[in-house]
């Protein structure tokens, strides 16, 4: 077992002892609390490392429920004279490991630990320590900071990648981590948000790839070579967009998501190369795409267009126009629940 997840584990269990000595053996809470520890000694001596442990999404959950059932076992009374009870030091012990796992850039989150510090300094032993870390609602202030820490540039980042559907996730993110008022709705509302994003990733990814990087591919393949079998990718890939969506090319790069996907990675991924022969803008090079499209079609038969219907899509059981697809990303979803 990694010895840091090792020296946190050990700290879990000196505040499980100490609930243990309180409260006696029997306490339901703490019999719960023990089997979810327990669980995440299991997965920490199957995991390779502190990175594999932590982003295990059980790892997230137990963790969330191991901290919901500490704060429990801080609010009841004691069933019989405590024992000897250990110091806030050795219940802070794995505080003080995360702590200096963190980038001196997270400040927001180091302060918070911090807190932490002052309240052990200042706390007699273990449960003062646990129970005021409970009441100041610590446990789900270390996450939350974290979370929107790393947050930061997110957005901001997915809209220069033109990636919608992450700016979408980054945005919810934003809103919900602010409001939680519990670790388990923080981990539930954000999940659900990953989840939604990683389906709605693979339904726009599958929209590019039978669009723009289809027909973008069979136009560099026969730019590159000129050939017959080239020219043949370009006016089947073209011919079955036109038909399956509906689209001519203008139509196509029309779409604004497709038209963003276009100037911000095609052009982008191109833009030194293609500056050399004086394609220097998005316009220029989607104006040399068209040409390479007329070249491959002339004196073949006139490409016919599939029904307007087609050119729009379902998403989440609900019919969206292909114009309107970022405004789908963020809305579809909710309004099926």
């Amino acid at each position: 077992m990694d010895e840091t997840i090792k020296k946190m584990l050990s700290g879990y269990e000196l505040g499980l002892n100490a609930y243990r000595d309180r409260l006696g053996e029997s306490n339901e809470t703490l019999k719960k609390a023990t089997g979810v520890f327990r669980k995440l000694c299991g997965l920490a001596e199957s995991a390779g490392d502190m990175t594999s442990f932590y982003s295990n999404p059980e790892v997230t959950g137990l963790s969330a429920d191991l901290s919901a059932l500490l704060t429990e076992l801080a609010k009841e009374k004691p069933a019989r004279s405590s024992g000897t009870v250990p110091p806030a030091s050795a219940a802070a012990a794995g505080y003080h490991l995360a702590y200096d796992q963190l980038p001196k850039e997270m400040g927001k989150t180091r302060a918070v630990y911090e807190r932490i510090f002052e309240i052990e300094k200042s706390s007699e032993n273990a449960l003062v320590f646990t129970r005021a870390m409970a009441e100041e609602g610590l446990f789900l202030k270390m996450s939350a900071v974290a979370l929107l820490e790393k947050e930061e540039g997110l957005r901001e980042n997915a809209e220069r990648l033109s990636l919608p559907v992450m700016v979408n996730y980054h945005e919810k993110a934003n809103e919900i981590i602010p409001t939680a008022r519990s670790i388990a709705e923080l981990e539930y509302r954000t999940g659900l948000e990953a989840e939604v994003s990683i389906y709605q990733n693979l339904w726009d990814t599958a929209l590019l790839n039978t669009t723009a990087t289809l027909l973008g591919n069979a136009i560099a393949g026969w730019m590159l070579t000129q050939s017959e079998d080239e020219r043949q990718e370009v006016e089947n890939s073209y011919r079955f967009i036109a038909d399956f969506y509906g689209l001519d090319f203008d139509a196509l790069f029309g779409v604004p998501r497709i038209r963003d996907h276009f100037e911000k990675i095609v052009f982008e991924s191109v833009k030194k190369d293609m500056a050399q022969k004086g394609t220097d803008s998005p316009e220029a090079l989607l104006a040399s795409f068209k040409a390479v499209v007329d070249t491959c079609l002339k004196g073949r038969e006139p490409v016919a267009t599939g029904p307007e219907r087609n050119r729009k899509l379902v998403l989440w059981g609900i019919e969206t126009d292909m114009a309107g697809l970022e405004k789908a990303y963020r809305t579809n979803f909710y309004k099926r629940l």
